[in-house]
């Protein structure tokens, strides 16, 4: 029997089956053979790792299909638009597979920046909302992605556990969190927010959008300067519009 690899990110991309389950495709196995060919790249299994494991038990023959992809992201990605049982789900569960392809995404929108700056693309769009790409690898908004990211930052694995077992939902897991943490984040209200004279911050430099946002704003304020800030932020092509759109901001959220 051919021998194959497996690649820890492949085979554990997805949630382990029941061990009902596992018993089921065992049992159909055993009866019918293997019927579905087990997907390969470069020898690595990219899809039927639990198919190879009962075919290696019981010495069953089994069909192999190769398929060709660039980097190990593209194999994930292929896997995980393959597969049948990702509707079976949680919406949490989808979103924390979807996070796994974030550097793909982003290392896209860096290429996209680039043919963009060489005009090799006229007239075309090269910008990629990261969030936004994420949701419709899950199947969820853009603000359930963000939600997923905080919780899986902030919340312990009993709280992960329940979200992946559908036993609580994200958006009141994340609530819970926001409004345990929004005391010790509080600004003093009597703490004066200084008068802004001019902005000029450059949309490339992250930290020092973060400092200029954090200098002057309370943390409501803030939330929802940086929400806006998230969906609008697109819309802008040059430093000028850039530093319009933040002083516009600035003086619908900032009290004088």
């Amino acid at each position: 029997m051919r021998k194959l690899t497996t690649h820890p990110k492949l085979k554990n991309l997805l949630p382990s089956l029941t061990e009902k389950e596992r018993q089921g495709l065992e049992a159909d196995i055993l009866k019918h053979g293997c019927l579905t060919p087990i997907v390969t790249w470069n020898n690595i299994i990219v899809d039927g790792h639990i198919r190879y494991a009962i075919c290696e038990k019981y010495g069953l023959p089994f069909e192999t299909v190769k398929l060709e992809f660039d980097t190990l992201d593209d194999a994930m990605f292929w896997a995980w638009t393959h597969q049948d049982n990702r509707r079976n789900l949680t919406p949490y569960q989808r979103t924390e597979i979807a996070l796994q392809f974030k550097s793909m995404i982003v290392a896209k929108a860096k290429n996209n920046m680039a043919m963009g700056g060489k005009q090799i693309r006229q007239n075309e769009s090269t910008s990629i909302n990261t969030g936004k790409e994420l949701g419709q690898i899950a199947g969820v908004s853009h603000d359930t992605v963000h939600k997923v990211e905080y919780l899986d930052k902030h919340a312990d694995e009993d709280t992960k556990q329940r979200l992946r077992n559908g036993q609580t939902s994200i958006n009141r897991e994340y609530t819970r969190l926001k409004e345990a943490t929004a005391p010790m984040l509080q600004q003093p209200v009597s703490v004066p927010l200084r008068k802004v004279t001019s902005v000029q911050v450059s949309p490339k430099n992250a930290q020092e959008l973060i400092e200029t946002i954090a200098d002057r704003f309370g943390v409501a304020e803030l939330e929802r300067f940086i929400f806006k800030l998230v969906d609008q932020l697109q819309e802008v092509s040059n430093q000028a519009s850039f530093n319009a759109f933040v002083k516009k901001l600035v003086a619908k959220y900032c009290q004088q």
